[in-house]
């Protein structure tokens, strides 16, 4: 689905999972929805 990515550390050996922008993205939607959740209830 797009939402992570495998990014080289410096000495290349090993791979970090680092998320991309829609991933980023669809966090921040989400947490807003969750606020918007709690402050209801």
């Amino acid at each position: 689905m797009g939402y992570i990515k495998m990014a080289a550390n410096a000495d290349g050996r090993k791979k970090e999972v680092v998320p991309s922008k829609a991933a980023i993205k669809r966090y921040e939607e989400i947490s807003k929805y969750l606020e918007k959740a709690v402050k209801a209830s």
